[in-house]
Parts: C-alpha cells; sequence; structure tokens
C-alpha cells in the first residue's frame, strides 16, 4: 500500500479492498451480473448509427455490437450505445475486468479509445444523447477512473486553484459539481492489451472509483431532479458503454455491502446541497448539430462530425481550447459562457442542450 493509501482513513476504513483483504468475507458473498455465456439478466440500447439519424432503439443489433466471446463481454464498438442490466442495485460493490481491442470507428477512429461504467443509470434509454441519466466511472486510455456527470450532480473535493479540469484530492477543497469531469487522482491504467480491475463502490449517495486497486476518485452528495428538486441518487442500473472503441469485459460481479460499511463513509460531507440537474423548461439548444454557428474559438482545434463537437489538444494549449455561446439567449457577456475544453473532448448536440439557460 502507498503512502497515499495509507493517508486516506476511508481507504482502511470502507474498503479494506484497495489492499484486497475482502476475501475473507467468501467468494460466494460476490453475484456474476454475466455468466460468461451468453447475454442473460442484460438488455442493449443503440444511439444513431454513425452519419445516420434515427436510433436503432432497445434490444435491437443487427451488426453485433455486444455480442460474447472467449467469456467476456465483446463490445465491437461500432455504434454508440449500451448495454444494461435489467434490474437496479443500490449499495453495492462493482466488480469487472476490462482490456482493450484494437479496433476504432468514426467519429473517433484516431481518437483515444473510449468506453465508460454507467452506474445509478435512471430513466429512458437515450435519455442522454445515446446513453442514459446516470453517473459515470471513466473507461479510456489514459483516464480510467474519471468522473463524469450524466444529467446527475455530485460533489468531491478537489485540488485547490485549478482553473480548468477538477483533479480528484482527498485532502483538497470541497466542491459541487454539474458538468465535466473530475479527473482521477492517479494513473494505474495498464498498457494496451492487458486487463485491468475496475471497481465502484456505491454507498447510499457516496461512489467510489478503483484502478487495479487504488482509490482514483471518490464522489459524494450524488443527485437526480425530481421535478424542481434534487433529491439523492442511490440506486439504479448499471451499464456499459459502446463509445466507438472494441473492448472486451469479463468477471462481472457485485456484492452487497455490509451494513458495517454501509456505516462508514470515505469522506465527511456537508448537508445535502439544493442545486439539480436543469429542469426540461430550463434547457435551450446551443449547438444546431450541423456546423459551429453561434460559437467562436480556435477552429484548428473543433470540428463537427455526426451531429457531435469534437475537439482534441494537448493540455498546454487548453487555455485556447474553448469556444463561447454568442446568442443572447445566454448572457455571455455577463460572466455566463459555456467553456468547453478541447483537452480529448466529445461534445453531442443531446448533451450540449443540457445546459441550464443564465436568464431562466
Amino acid at each position: 500500500m502507498t503512502d497515499r493509501c495509507r493517508a486516506g482513513v476511508f481507504v482502511t476504513l470502507l474498503f479494506v479492498a484497495a489492499t484486497g483483504c475482502a476475501s475473507a468475507r467468501g467468494a460466494e458473498e460476490w453475484t456474476p451480473l454475466f455468466n460468461g455465456k451468453d447475454l442473460t439478466g442484460w438488455e442493449t440500447y443503440l444511439g444513431k448509427p454513425y452519419q445516420q439519424t434515427e436510433p436503432i432503439g432497445v434490444n435491437k443489433d443487427p451488426n453485433g455490437v455486444f455480442t460474447v466471446k472467449d467469456g467476456a463481454i465483446y463490445v465491437t464498438g461500432e455504434t454508440f450505445g449500451v448495454i444494461s442490466t435489467v434490474k437496479e442495485y443500490e449499495n453495492y460493490r462493482l466488480r469487472l475486468e476490462v482490456k482493450w481491442g484494437e479496433k476504432r470507428w468514426p467519429p473517433r477512429a484516431d481518437k483515444k479509445r473510449d468506453a465508460g461504467i454507467l452506474y445509478h443509470a435512471h430513466g429512458e434509454f437515450g435519455s442522454h444523447g445515446p446513453w442514459t441519466k446516470s453517473q459515470e466511472s471513466q473507461i479510456q486510455e489514459g483516464d480510467f477512473g474519471d468522473y463524469y456527470t450524466l444529467q446527475t450532480v455530485a460533489s468531491a473535493t478537489v485540488k485547490r486553484d485549478e482553473k480548468s479540469f477538477k483533479t480528484y484530492d482527498p485532502s483538497g477543497v470541497f466542491q459541487d459539481h454539474a458538468n465535466g469531469p473530475i479527473v482521477k487522482s492517479e494513473d494505474h491504467e495498464k498498457p494496451r492489451g492487458e486487463w485491468n480491475v475496475v471497481e465502484v463502490v456505491c454507498n447510499g449517495d457516496t461512489s467510489t472509483h478503483i484502478v487495479n486497486g487504488h482509490v482514483v476518485n471518490v464522489l459524494t452528495n450524488g443527485r437526480k431532479r425530481e421535478g424542481d428538486k434534487a433529491v439523492p441518487l442511490t440506486k439504479g442500473k448499471i451499464q456499459i458503454q459502446s463509445e466507438g472503441a472494441e473492448v472486451f469485459y469479463r468477471k462481472i460481479e457485485l456484492r452487497p455491502l455490509t451494513a458495517e460499511e454501509m456505516k462508514e463513509s470515505p469522506v465527511t460531507k456537508p448537508a445535502l446541497l439544493p442545486n439539480a440537474p436543469p429542469a426540461p423548461n430550463q434547457i435551450a439548444r446551443i449547438f444546431n448539430g450541423k456546423d459551429l454557428s453561434g460559437w467562436e474559438g480556435d477552429t484548428r482545434l473543433w470540428r463537427v462530425e455526426n451531429e457531435t463537437i469534437i475537439g482534441e489538444t494537448t493540455p498546454e494549449r487548453r487555455p485556447d481550447g474553448c469556444f463561447r455561446a454568442l446568442s443572447t439567449t445566454f448572457s455571455a457577456a455577463a460572466k455566463r459562457f459555456f467553456p468547453l475544453s478541447s483537452s480529448h473532448a466529445y461534445f453531442s448536440s443531446a448533451l450540449l442542450s443540457s445546459f441550464q439557460r443564465a436568464d431562466a
């Protein structure tokens, strides 16, 4: 165990796991979510194929995006979408193994291999572009364990004085978070072609991302919108993304947290914060899905493909890598513009419609 892990009391109290000591509870307490033979217990949703206008839909997979190969769920990545548990889960520890294949597909054929684990997924399929409203533990080359919100809200302790992406730091400043990633504290991904063990621990409205035995992100105060109120987000389906890259998943298993584990929390958090994701009547579309009309920025870094704004640059160029909404519907002149960092970024037209109106 590293000195960093020793310093985090939450690792010792809640997870014993980061060191693998949980085996004392007995392997029989782990329930396989995938039987290694077929997709029993799972259902699929596929969005719009590349350069097409209509989503494929639920449990329709004409090109075999999700199949079983050599005892693993094989995801080709050809079409964006998810494979989802039929059941919902709460207060659990999820563990799986994942490795990259070679194939990549447009619009990410020349980009980082990308996928993700969506947890606490709720609502209709396709409620967030090709995804479902949820929280995400990122599976992307170099970014295992990053956290994303998909029409949800959570809080985390992050490094102080960061002007761009926020990075998880257990001793940092506590901040609420609605859009963009919380970057993992450290990189523990194995080289491409090797199996990685990824875990997500969900304890009430708190979740922890673990990569190859290392805690890399802790989120709390997870919330979703019900009407005009924020309510704790504590349960939902578990989903695996297809996002333009060939990827394999095996040994997908889950166990409930014990009563003792549920009493412990990896963070000391304030009372539930009141803000929530924007309501439907407070959402306005700021991207037309065709071109960059109404936006400004460095056009060398950004382009539109398949109704998607795509950008990629290095951290050194990040200060120049953003666009701003120009429409007077948004108070850009009053310091309320919406910057999009172009560091390996992907923004669908559905996602960009999810910013709350500044004048609402």
